[in-house]
């Protein structure tokens, strides 16, 4: 009986540890060097794994990441505040990711939102604007000859399109809160 329950506990804790421990190393440095930057570093590993899903998806190819933060405004007097922020835009082969984190240190709450820009040629881009049209639990907000605007009822997650002539873009808005 002692040897399964030792069993459980280290296969409790190997699974913590090794759920951080399959992330690459490109990946690793980004995530630490986030935590650092918002002044997460103390989160446990369940909470560092919820921080890195909030942004993870925008790492699936091959990418480029790039972050303005307080510390890169440090003559100013934002660098020194205590509500850190940081907006980070990750470029791949698809699409361009902005994901700006603003943590609240006194409320302990990280605020994530995440926007998406897609482009695509105009014929794609009117469908996926048909799609939203149709879809009930979206509404539309704005419909233009040009743009159009969408938002999930309840939610904080918003769809926008653009088109012009042959090319068009969507864009995915979705902002989330998470308590540390």
């Amino acid at each position: 009986m002692k040897k399964l329950l030792l069993a459980l506990l280290l296969s409790t804790q190997l699974f913590a540890v090794g759920v951080l421990s399959t992330i690459g190393e490109s990946e690793q440095d980004l995530l630490n060097s986030l935590l650092t930057g918002l002044k997460l570093e103390h989160l446990s590993d369940k909470q560092k794994e919820e921080f890195y899903d909030s942004f993870s998806f925008s790492l699936d190819k091959d990418w480029y990441a790039k972050w303005n933060s307080n510390s890169t405004a440090s003559s100013s007097k934002v660098g020194e505040d205590d509500t850190q922020f940081i907006d980070l835009t990750v470029i791949d082969e698809n699409r361009v990711y902005n994901i700006t984190f603003i943590h609240f240190s006194d409320k302990k709450q990280l605020m994530v939102a995440v926007k998406q820009y897609v482009v695509s040629d105009s014929k794609t881009v009117l469908k996926i604007n048909s799609e939203f049209k149709a879809n009930d639990e979206l509404e539309q907000k704005v419909d233009k000859d040009h743009y159009a605007y969408y938002s999930k009822k309840g939610y904080m997650n918003d769809k926008y399109i653009y088109v012009d002539g042959s090319e068009g873009m969507v864009v995915y808005s979705q902002m989330q809160v998470l308590d540390f």
